[in-house]
């Protein structure tokens, strides 16, 4: 695969220079050739990006500097966009680049960094790489993944910070919509955002196996959103501070939550709430400090098993809902809740409570 380094079009990352059009005809040879890895060397300062940039649309490396990451500065527009919708197959990747919004605008820009995939029923596979990234200021989706007709992507160590002075201005730090499925995040982190991530698809081709391995989200409304459009998805090992609703799974099929630790920030606050699907769910903590949520885990549907988990500072402790049938929870420390469970279901069951 061939380089295409925006310095060598004239881009200078002085800061103060429009470095748009340098950019855009880096992308343009990059596009012309099919493939390629598009260059982001370390620059003095910040590329500055008042233009609008071209859509990446050949199979593509975006490529900053390893040691100290290559900074983005944009004003006004969209970050890094591929757009893959008229391809069947490949892999794109970007690797160590700084995305900041550097406008402090009321109506923030779409996309930090995203990619736009094929369309369903594609026979060969398509996959988004995206590591060591970082997205700055206000987005309204600072990644956002689109692949209707692809599976297998990884998002690593992605950090997605919004505006601490009006955090919900960025409404999805993460946005996988990826009907056919199979997005693993690792080690990502949302801060000052409305929702950290946020998993739909379609009602006929929902988003199967979403793993998120490590992920945090703090000062943020909601950890993790996966709509009545999902299934099979998974969480291990994974932090919240939030406000409202630390994980709420509306998935089909069966899903899984390990090791999860919830650490409330308001008094209207919910650590996992259940809605779909069967979920397991073991291994967690949640409380709050000096904050008492309105529910620890609230299930409302079928064949969900809680097990092993510290419930603290809630009103209700563990909630079995109107319509939670043949649930059971076992192994569970409450404290400091003023009911430790309610069972508004049938069928269910609740022993070794400590």
């Amino acid at each position: 695969m061939s380089d295409f380094n925006v310095m060598t079009y004239g881009a200078t990352g002085n800061g103060s220079t429009d470095d748009t059009a340098a950019f855009n005809a880096a992308i343009s040879a990059l596009n012309t050739a099919g493939s390629g890895v598009l260059v982001v060397p370390s620059a003095p300062n910040y590329y500055n990006i008042s233009g609008s940039l071209s859509s990446i649309t050949a199979k593509a490396w975006v490529r900053g500097d390893t040691v100290a990451g290559s900074r983005l500065g944009i004003y006004g527009g969209n970050g890094i966009i591929f757009d893959r919708t008229a391809a069947n197959n490949g892999v794109c990747r970007i690797t160590d680049v700084w995305v900041e919004q550097r406008n402090s605008i009321s109506s923030p820009s779409t996309y930090g960094i995203s990619y736009l995939g094929g369309t369903p029923g594609n026979t060969l596979e398509q996959q988004f790489w995206c590591e060591r990234c970082q997205i700055f200021g206000n987005w309204q989706y600072g990644l956002y993944l689109n692949i209707t007709g692809g599976n297998r992507s990884v998002i690593r160590d992605v950090n997605v910070y919004g505006d601490s002075a009006h955090f919900t201005r960025t409404d999805r730090a993460f946005f996988i919509y990826n009907p056919g499925g199979n997005v693993t995040l690792i080690d990502c982190q949302a801060q000052w955002v409305n929702i950290s991530f946020y998993v739909d698809g379609l009602p006929t081709t929902p988003t199967e196996g979403t793993v998120f391995r490590g992920c945090e989200g703090s000062a943020v409304n909601y950890g993790v959103i996966a709509t009545d459009y999902t299934a099979n998805t998974q969480l291990y090992d994974c932090f919240f501070n939030q406000y409202n609703i630390a994980v709420q799974i509306g998935s089909r099929g069966q899903n899984d939550i390990d090791g999860l630790y919830v650490l409330w920030n308001s008094n209207s606050a919910v650590g996992i709430e259940c809605t779909g699907g069967m979920t397991l769910i073991r291994n967690c903590r949640m409380f709050g400090q000096g904050w008492t949520a309105i529910v620890g885990i609230q299930l409302e549907a079928q064949y969900n098993k809680v097990s092993s988990c510290l419930i603290g500072d809630a009103g209700i402790g563990l909630l079995f809902g109107n319509s939670c049938q043949t649930c059971s929870g076992r192994d569970l420390t409450f404290f400091g809740c003023s009911t430790n469970y309610i069972d508004n279901g049938s069928g269910n069951s609740i022993t070794d409570i400590l």
